[in-house]
């Protein structure tokens, strides 16, 4: 949780302008906007069903609360509510995306590309410490139990 603290002030607009739509986001990251990248990887799983593995996942893990800052002389940020949210934008797309305070954190892009090929992206933080967010994503799209990944 304590790495929070610096991405997530960026993400809430203390760096630029925060996004505002899911596509400022996609549109952001990709464009190689500071400290966020995006990693994509195929699955060989039909559109649907790594759609709801993701949504079901996502419900489950990703509806928390996180504490900013540390204990200590001056106690904490506060306790940030981080709410998931996935849905079906199209026949053969959807998007799964966790926002905290209004702020994007984290967008996935679920795309069906053949009848049993679907292809997930993932944007949001570059720090390490969200590899785990970022690999809990895509172990879930192949349909692979994965414990919840902390934010």
């Amino acid at each position: 949780m304590k790495r929070l603290v610096g991405i997530l002030g960026c993400l809430l607009g203390a760096c630029a302008t925060a996004p505002r739509t899911t596509q400022e986001v996609r549109d952001g990251v990709k464009g190689g906007a500071a400290f966020t990248r995006w990693e994509e990887r195929q699955v060989h799983r039909p559109f649907s069903i790594v759609l709801n593995d993701v949504r079901s996942n996502a419900d489950r893990c990703l509806n928390q609360d996180a504490r900013l800052g540390g204990a200590g002389p001056y106690g904490s940020w506060g306790v940030v509510h981080f709410t998931s949210s996935t849905s079906q934008t199209s026949a053969r797309t959807g998007e799964m995306v966790v926002q905290g305070r209004g702020a994007y954190l984290l967008l996935a892009d679920v795309e069906g590309a053949a009848p049993k090929e679907t292809r997930v992206t993932v944007y949001g933080p570059s720090a390490s410490g969200y590899k785990d967010l970022f690999d809990a994503v895509f172990q879930w799209a192949q349909g692979k139990a994965q414990e919840c990944p902390g934010l």
